[in-house]
């Protein structure tokens, strides 16, 4: 038998931002522990259309089916499964729903009927999930529609989101991914509420090593983020290779890991294995776990994540690893959940960990002469500490190769004047004395050494800084059996996802919403 405790309901009146406005707002916790659900599946009973929570718990719901008299079901895993009308909802506010957690209570008569299935081992289990793909899962034609966003973590602030409603038509799982299925783009854009990090969002460079993985090389396939983690879903491209030592599922995941049986979870009252995956090569070590139906051995939800042993950063002496210590390379989540007797996805989220070479904030802005104060001026980007910048052994100037003799300078806010020995027949005397058009950068070089601003920031040091990159795809609306009417329009997979795609809208495009998270979260 499973005993399961009930839902608690907490109406708070935080005021929301804006942006929400039309919509209920909600926040999923744990009653216990007061953390963040995540990834929970919020949908809307009896219209097959809903969400899945963020990173903090929340979610949003269009007001309009409040007014229908609409009513949520809400399940996550090693939760219980509730009900809620939208009618007890306040409008404007955050609704912190707490969610307490199931307790499983095995009893003879559950050990009796279960008898067969624990006598098989990790291995057995997964390897017998991995052979039901073709039954558990849709081998004929069938659509998603569901919200897509890519972001970056900064410091526990999101960057550079970009968000969509995109509809994919895919074949089946007899076919592979990459060639056969297709998407529609119904809506995206570029959302300037929150940050912009030019940096962060250019391209993977390797060989500037201006932004990379450390320890990770991944494809671009044209800058195309949405194609990118398609390619990570392991269940869909089970014949096919797709990440890390899962490589091909079907041949190589089983004989490149260790499993192990852990407790049993509940999710939609179904009582689901729970085996933890483990690897470990070298620097390299896998952490995972898979979540298989008792029943007829589909697999509810992977988890998959890579870490490396790190001392230091592969590029910089600026380390943001602590030593001895694992440090996330990716992390894959992906949940399937029945529909018609068969699975089909429900989320789909990887994260990697990368790194960004960033501008020093302290550099020089510009070097000029001064013929009126018969001096060379250096401006810089801070004002320097006046103790590091006061010493002439610091400065080295050099004009058409042959060097400048500097008597004294003077610190004048973000700005050096360094006076040259201007006595007659110096090089300094005839540098001022000559044509202005001599005069200009070119032909000067100009070194300095070892100064730091009034903040402690060393002149042209680049900081190092690590990030997390998020790409995210949500089901909202799953339809068996579905093939594409239209045929055209799609999107360019070999194209970025948010620059010159076609844009097509449903008559019904209005039942579907980006669930767009709240700026600050916690890290």
């Amino acid at each position: 038998m499973f005993l399961r405790k009930s839902l608690f309901l907490l109406l708070f009146t935080t005021t929301i931002f804006s942006q929400q406005k039309g919509f209920i707002n909600g926040k999923l916790i744990d009653s216990k522990t007061q953390e963040p659900i995540v990834f929970a599946t919020i949908k809307i009973k009896n219209k097959a259309k809903g969400v899945i929570s963020n990173m903090d718990g929340g979610f949003k719901i269009p007001l309009l089916y409040k007014t229908y008299g609409d009513t949520l079901e809400i399940s996550s895993m090693g939760y219980a499964s509730k009900i809620i009308l939208l009618f007890d909802l306040l409008e404007d506010k955050i609704n912190v729903i707490e969610l307490n957690s199931t307790i499983e209570v095995l009893d003879e008569v559950v050990v009796r009927s279960s008898r067969r299935n624990t006598a098989l081992s990790a291995a057995q289990i997964v390897h017998m999930a991995i052979s039901k793909i073709g039954v558990n899962y849709p081998m004929a034609s069938f659509s998603n529609v569901g919200y897509y966003r890519d972001y970056q973590l900064k410091e526990g602030k999101y960057v550079n989101l970009n968000e969509a409603i995109m509809v994919v038509f895919d074949q089946g799982f007899g076919t592979w991914d990459y060639e056969t299925s297709k998407s529609r783009i119904y809506d995206y854009k570029r959302n300037i509420d929150f940050p912009r990090d030019t940096i962060a969002e250019k391209s993977y460079d390797y060989e500037t090593k201006g932004k990379i993985i450390s320890g990770a090389i991944l494809n671009d396939y044209g800058g195309n983020e949405f194609t990118i983690l398609r390619a990570h879903d392991a269940i869909r491209n089970h014949s096919v290779n797709s990440f890390g030592y899962v490589k091909r599922l079907d041949i190589d995941f089983e004989k490149n890991h260790e499993f192990t049986k852990e407790n049993n979870a509940i999710l939609d009252n179904q009582k689901l294995y729970v085996i933890s995956i483990r690897q470990s090569v070298g620097a390299i070590s896998v952490k995972g776990n898979l979540f298989i139906s008792q029943n007829n051995f589909a697999i509810h939800r992977m988890e998959y994540a890579m870490y490396r042993e790190n001392q230091k950063n592969d590029f910089s002496q600026q380390s943001n690893f602590t030593k001895g210590s694992k440090k996330m390379i990716f992390d894959v989540k992906v949940e399937y959940k029945e529909n018609d007797g068969l699975m089909y996805l429900n989320y789909l989220s990887m994260n990697n960990a990368f790194q960004i070479v960033e501008a020093p904030i302290f550099s020089i802005r510009s070097f000029e002469v001064n013929r009126d104060k018969k001096c060379y001026v250096v401006h810089f980007s801070q004002t320097p500490k006046m103790k590091s910048a006061e010493r002439l052994s610091k400065y080295r100037i050099k004009y058409k190769g042959n060097k400048v003799k500097i008597e004294s300078l003077k610190i004048i806010g973000d700005k050096v004047l360094l006076f040259p020995d201007m006595r007659l027949g110096n090089l300094s005397n005839k540098i001022f004395l000559s044509n202005q058009k001599d005069i200009n950068s070119n032909n000067f070089e100009v070194k300095i050494k070892n100064i730091k601003d009034v903040n402690g920031n060393l002149l042209n040091h680049s900081k190092t800084v690590e990030l997390n990159q998020f790409r995210e795809f949500f089901s909202q609306e799953v339809k068996p059996y579905h093939r594409d009417s239209l045929g055209s329009s799609y999107m360019n997979k070999n194209k970025p996802i948010f620059k010159d795609q076609p844009i097509v809208r449903p008559d019904n495009f209005s039942d579907y919403w980006m669930n767009t998270p709240l700026p600050n979260i916690k890290e």
